[in-house]
């Protein structure tokens, strides 16, 4: 009799035993599910407010490049450019990536350091195409990041969406449409 009882007891507690396990597996399943749920939904979320924010600086920084590329920059210019892209910062950057923020972060150092020139010291070092190549090569590449973040280069249609693509130069950029263009011909 007290055989029986053991036995029961130990299928009782082996029972209890397994239960426990296998709740608990059940419980940090959910958990699990519910964290990648509250991350995508914060991610969404995120990623629409890039949308709704990114090309209002895509458009200054696109327009700095182009004064910079023509040779009709100013001082004046800088600054007021040095102004928007730091305004934008205070009430956007929170929604930048760490690699996005840090270039952007580089871009504005440049301004500020330009802007305090006058303008006959900026002019006498930055007085042609070549002497601003390497201003325009940090905005590209701020231009580029807001673009991989947004997945630009990933939609080719909206039926054709291309995995893990990022470009990182305008070099890159033209590499991958010469090999679009040749699978294209083919």
């Amino acid at each position: 009799m007290i055989t029986a009882a053991c036995i029961a007891a130990g299928g009782v507690v082996l029972s209890a035993f397994i239960s426990y396990f296998v709740s608990s597996k059940n419980f940090k399943l959910e958990l699990r599910k519910y964290e990648e749920q509250i991350a995508q939904n914060v991610g969404q979320r995120i990623f629409e407010k890039r949308i709704d924010t990114y090309p209002q600086l895509y458009s200054i920084v696109c327009r700095y490049a182009r004064d910079l590329k023509q040779n009709t920059m100013s001082i004046t210019k800088l600054q007021e450019y040095y102004k928007k892209m730091v305004d934008w910062d205070v009430n956007n950057s929170i929604f930048m990536s760490a690699t996005t923020h840090h270039l952007f972060w580089l871009l504005r150092v440049e301004l500020l350091g330009l802007s305090r020139l006058t303008e006959n010291e900026y002019k006498d070092i930055y007085d042609s195409d070549a002497s601003t190549a390497e201003l325009r090569e940090t905005s590209y590449k701020v231009e580029l990041a807001l673009k991989n973040e947004l997945g630009i280069f990933a939609f080719e249609s909206p039926d054709r969406i291309r995995r893990g693509l990022e470009i990182d130069s305008f070099t890159d950029l033209n590499l991958h449409a010469t090999g679009i263009e040749k699978m294209k011909s083919s």
